[in-house]
C-alpha cells in the first residue's frame, strides 16, 4: 500500500518546470545548453513581438482585421495557460 501526498507547487514553480529541466537528465551534454536555448528563444519571441507590433501601428491597412486576430489570439493563450493552472 502507498501514502500519497500531493504538493502544490503554484504557478511559478510549474511554470519553471515547465520550460527549464532543471538538470533532471544527468551526464547529458545536450541538457548543459538547455539554459542558453531557452534563453536566445526567449529574447527572439520579445524581438518578434515588439517589431510586429511596431509594424502593425505604423500599418494603415487591415488594421481591423489584425486587431481581431490579435484579440482571439490573445484569449485562446489565456484559456489555454489558465488550463494549465488548472491541472497544474
Amino acid at each position: 500500500m502507498a501514502d500519497v501526498k500531493e504538493t502544490p507547487k503554484g504557478f511559478w514553480r510549474t511554470f519553471n518546470s515547465l520550460h527549464g529541466m532543471g538538470g533532471i537528465v544527468p551526464n547529458s551534454s545536450i541538457m548543459k545548453l538547455w539554459g542558453l536555448y531557452t534563453h536566445l528563444i526567449v529574447i527572439l519571441v520579445l524581438f518578434s513581438i515588439g517589431s510586429g507590433l511596431y509594424l502593425w501601428f505604423s500599418s494603415k491597412i487591415d488594421r481591423k482585421t489584425a486587431g481581431i486576430a490579435l484579440i482571439i489570439s490573445v484569449l485562446i493563450t489565456s484559456l489555454w495557460m489558465f488550463q494549465l493552472y488548472l491541472i497544474g
